[in-house]
């Protein structure tokens, strides 16, 4: 069995209530999850829609779309992130005034919800944990709990 943390001196009104709190983590973890399952959808879709064709000049139409740049107007952007031309639609607003293709913001969006960014600029994989400290806390007050009964 792992190693519990020693919960006695809470009372079983405050053991109840950090499982709530627990409860409630969990309750938006899944939100989370579902948020995170249709954002994979979407970046699937987007890439579906991107996929270049025989013929098709990426300088005179949209990288994502595929509709053509005008001669004045809509002529077509770069992308900061994957350096491909896009049109005004295509673009999503940052707030630091800058902006990505929709395909870019969408990866940007998902690895901040997924909390991939830190992973990203880890070094060191061993600094992962393998259990969350919610998981530790849940699992001692439910042994707390169930021996209080006894």
């Amino acid at each position: 069995m792992e190693e519990m943390i020693d919960l006695e001196g809470l009372t079983e009104e405050e053991k109840t209530l950090i499982l709530s709190v627990i409860k409630r983590d969990e309750e938006l973890r899944k939100e989370q999850d579902t948020r995170a399952s249709q954002l994979r959808s979407e970046i699937h879709n987007l890439r579906l829609q991107s996929v270049i064709r025989d013929g098709d000049d990426l300088s005179k139409i949209c990288a994502r779309c595929h509709k053509p740049f005008g001669f004045f107007f809509n002529t077509g952007d770069i992308c900061s992130q994957c350096k491909f031309r896009v049109c005004g639609v295509c673009r999503e607003s940052l707030l630091t005034g800058k902006w990505l293709c929709t395909l870019c913001y969408k990866q940007v969006q998902l690895k901040g919800l997924t909390g991939e960014w830190i992973q990203d600029n880890m070094n060191n994989e061993k600094q992962r944990l393998s259990q969350s400290g919610a998981d530790l806390v849940k699992a001692s007050l439910k042994h707390s709990l169930s021996n209080a009964d006894l």
